[in-house]
């Protein structure tokens, strides 16, 4: 009996050189750090829908999925569809009840490979279009109009070339057609939401070199210069969103004249105030998107210069408070 108890001991406790085996990874919880990535509401689901983008260095994998945010709780979905990418543009059709995803490269570098193609998700299923293409290219702006449903694309640089780009582009629903609109002259790192009280889009990039910002506003037609003195330090990085049914659009972060900054600005129709609202810290190449069923912006990740992030902050139109996930 003593030798079986000891046999059964023995069987029990692993040899000190054999390695217990390894426990399998439990799945993510949420896309963790992220910068430059396409972020944008999906209405019919009142939810965010996060894809691509860039993390720290040690993450090279699951930059492919399509995240879920709502109830202040991430959500992989099993959705396949584009290729891994950083830099491309998210905007919900709320026409047709649509995210589109256009753009994007496989990487930082200027040479890395530049995608031109457009993906569509209708809530569960990714379809690439098969219609025409907006064509190489980065730094371009683009939203959603509201009142001409349909969405528009602004400028950009020509990655085969390295020329900035004046068209202007919008989508049909089945592709992209050329506007006779011409964007202004020397855009840099332009942004594109939606006003809608004026029933406008609301165009902004940095005046160089004093390093300001200018605004116009495009009524699918006209592009008109309202003001070219905004704020004076934000120069790239930077996020525009809509503030819905209230009217105007808010900014907020981007770098200034040698670090990323933490303001919030508001545009009303007419001029840019700086908000007094402390919430997240100093930023580039984050992302916000507005939240209409709850009337409050959500802003997600980017970069403080040393790290990227992965935190969630709301506006709710007079204060940030930021989302514990």
């Amino acid at each position: 009996m003593l030798c079986n108890l000891i046999c059964t001991l023995a069987l029990a406790v692993a040899a000190p050189w054999q390695k217990p085996a390894a426990e399998p990874a439990s799945a993510p919880t949420s896309p963790g750090p992220r910068r430059a990535f396409g972020f944008s509401y999906d209405e019919p689901k009142q939810r965010m829908l996060l894809f691509g983008g860039a993390s720290n260095p040690d993450v090279q994998v699951g930059l492919d999925a399509t995240w879920s945010f709502s109830a202040a709780k991430w959500s992989a979905l099993a959705a396949k569809g584009p290729s891994a990418r950083r830099g491309c543009s998210s905007i919900f059709d709320a026409k047709r009840g649509q995210t589109i995803l256009v753009g994007g490269g496989q990487g930082d570098d200027p040479t890395s490979p530049v995608f031109d193609d457009t993906w569509l998700f209708d809530g569960a299923t990714w379809t690439k279009s098969p219609a025409s293409v907006p064509g190489k290219r980065t730094h371009f702006a683009a939203a959603y109009d509201r009142k001409r449903e349909c969405a528009v694309l602004v400028g950009g640089m020509n990655t085969e070339n390295g020329k900035m780009l004046g068209d202007v582009l919008e989508w049909n629903g089945s592709e992209w057609k050329a506007s006779a609109a011409v964007a202004p002259d020397g855009l840099f790192a332009p942004q594109l939401a939606f006003d809608e009280k004026a029933g406008l889009l609301v165009l902004i990039s940095t005046k160089m070199p004093e390093r300001k910002l200018a605004t116009w506003t495009f009524d699918g037609a006209t592009f008109a210069k309202l003001d070219e003195n905004g704020p004076p330090v934000i120069a790239s990085g930077q996020s525009l969103v809509t503030l819905g049914p209230r009217g105007g659009v808010m900014l907020f972060g981007g770098f200034g004249a040698e670090k990323p900054v933490a303001d919030t600005w508001s545009w009303d129709g007419k001029t840019w105030k700086q908000l007094d609202a402390p919430g997240p810290s100093a930023r580039v190449a984050h992302s916000m998107a507005y939240d209409r069923k709850r009337s409050r912006v959500v802003l997600f990740g980017g970069e403080d210069g040393t790290k990227v992030l992965g935190d969630v902050w709301e506006f709710d139109g007079r204060a940030w408070k930021e989302s514990k996930q």
